[in-house]
C-alpha cells in the first residue's frame, strides 16, 4: 500500500526529544493567510508564545511538517515529493524539485518570525507525535496532547470523522462537530499543528485498498462492529502515510482500537511507536467520551455504575470468585440499573482472548448502551 511505505527516519521510535517549544511568536503575514489556505494561530497561557499552525490540504500538511522538522527558521522548503524530504535538518538545505506542477504553493509559512524548532538549538529535525481524533475534543484528548508533548519535540493532532469506521445504521451524521471549538482547545494545549483533512484527501477518487486486520480486532467490537476496524486500520495507516510520525498516541478506552492498531503497526513495519495513554475519568468515574454529551440528566446519573462494576468485579476476582460467576453477577447488575450489556469479559490486554485468571497483562472491558449511547470501559484487571 503506497500510502503507508515508510521512509527513513532520523528520530527513531524511543529516541524521545523533550517538548520544545517555540521561543518567539508566529504572525501573519501582510497578505494574510500563507499561500494555500495554511495558518497560523497564536497559542497563549504556555508562559511563552507559540505558533500553532492550521494545515487543511496535502500540500499544506507538506509544508507544516516541513516547517516542524526543520532545524533553523531559514530552511528552504521547496520540494517536489515532499514525501521522501522533510527529514532535512540542516539550515542551509534546498530540497529541489523535478517535477513543478507536484512543488509545494509556499516556499515557507511567510511573515513567521524566527523560531528555534530544534532541540537543544542543534539543526537537528524535530521529531513528531501525532494525535489522531474526530473532534468533539476533551480533557481526555487534550491529556494526549500533553503526553505528546512531553514524548516528542511537537505534537501535532488530526481532526477526522472517518466515516468508513461507522456502520449505516450508527451515528455517523450526528457525530458532533465543532471546529473552531477544537482548534481553541488545540492552541491552549500547545499543539504545534492542527491538520483537518478532507475526505477527499484521505480517500481520493480510485481509492481501492483497505486493511483487514486478525488477531485482536477479533470478537468483542469486532463482532458486534462488522468492518469498524477495517476502517480504524486503514485511516490510520492512511494518517501515518501521509504525515510521516515518529509516535502516535491512543487513549487507552477505546481498549481493543488501540491494540489492533499496535498490532497493524508491528505486522506492517510502520515504523510509529504506538504509545496508549490513561483514561481520563469524570469524577464520578465516567470515562470522558465525545458522545457523552447524548446521555439525558437521568441516564447521565446512571452512567457511573459501569466503572463501579467494573471495579466490583475486579475485587470479586481478587477475593477468589470464578471468573465466569463473577463476570455474570456483573453483567446482571447493570441489567437492573437498566443498561443494555453487549460484553462484560476478562482478556488478555494484547491479545483479547479471553482468560479466566486475573493476571498482570489482564483487562475488564465492556460496552454498554444506555439510552442512545453506547458506553465502553475498561480497567487493568491485574
Amino acid at each position: 500500500m503506497g500510502s503507508i511505505a515508510q521512509h527513513h527516519r532520523t528520530a527513531r521510535p524511543g529516541q524521545r526529544r523533550g517538548s520544545g517549544q517555540a521561543s518567539a511568536a508566529a504572525e501573519h503575514g501582510a497578505g494574510g493567510e500563507p499561500p494555500g489556505g495554511a495558518q497560523v494561530a497564536r497559542i497563549r497561557g504556555l508562559g511563552q508564545e507559540a505558533a500553532m499552525l492550521i494545515a487543511r490540504t496535502r500540500d499544506e500538511l507538506a509544508t507544516c511538517l516541513a516547517r516542524l522538522r526543520a532545524g533553523h527558521s531559514e530552511t528552504r522548503l521547496r520540494a517536489a515529493n515532499p514525501e521522501t524530504r522533510l527529514r532535512a535538518g540542516n539550515s542551509e538545505t534546498r530540497l529541489r524539485a523535478a517535477n513543478s506542477e507536484t512543488r509545494l504553493r509556499a516556499q515557507i509559512v511567510p511573515g513567521l518570525a524566527p523560531m528555534d524548532l530544534s532541540v537543544d538549538g542543534s539543526n537537528a529535525p524535530a521529531s513528531l507525535c501525532l494525535v489522531p481524533t474526530m473532534g468533539a475534543l476533551h480533557d481526555g484528548h487534550l491529556s494526549l496532547i500533553t503526553r505528546a508533548r512531553q514524548h516528542c519535540t511537537h505534537a501535532i493532532a488530526s481532526i477526522f470523522v472517518n466515516p468508513t469506521q461507522f456502520a449505516p445504521n450508527e451515528d455517523f451524521a450526528r457525530y458532533p462537530r465543532e471546529e473552531a471549538t477544537d482548534l481553541e482547545k488545540l492552541r491552549q494545549a500547545g499543539c504545534a499543528l492542527a491538520w483537518l483533512p478532507s475526505v477527499a484527501d484521505i480517500y481520493p477518487p480510485g481509492d481501492a485498498t483497505a486493511i483487514e486486520p486478525a488477531g485482536p480486532a477479533r470478537g468483542w467490537e469486532g463482532e458486534r462492529r462488522p468492518g469498524h476496524f477495517r476502517g480504524v486500520a486503514t485511516v490510520v495507516a492512511k494518517l501515518f502515510g501521509l504525515s510521516r510520525p515518529d509516535a502516535a498516541i491512543f487513549g487507552e478506552k477505546d481498549w481493543q482500537q488501540l491494540q489492533v492498531i499496535r498490532r497493524m503497526t508491528q505486522d506492517l513495519l510502520l515504523g510509529v511507536e504506538i504509545i496508549g495513554g490513561a483514561v481520563v475519568r469524570e469524577t464520578d468515574g465516567l470515562a470522558m467520551s465525545s458522545r457523552n454529551r447524548f446521555l439525558t440528566p437521568q441516564e447521565r446519573a446512571t452512567a457511573p455504575i459501569l466503572h463501579q462494576t467494573l471495579n466490583a468485579t475486579r475485587a470479586a476476582l481478587h477475593a477468589g470468585a470464578p471468573a465466569a460467576e463473577a463476570l455474570q453477577t456483573s453483567i446482571a447488575a447493570l441489567t437492573i440499573a437498566g443498561l443494555e450489556v453487549d460484553y462484560l469479559a476478562l482478556v488478555d490486554g494484547p491479545s483479547l482472548q479471553p482468560t479466566s485468571q486475573p493476571d498482570p497483562t489482564a483487562r475488564l472491558i465492556t460496552a454498554a448502551r444506555l439510552g442512545s449511547v453506547r458506553l465502553l470501559d475498561n480497567i487493568a484487571a491485574g
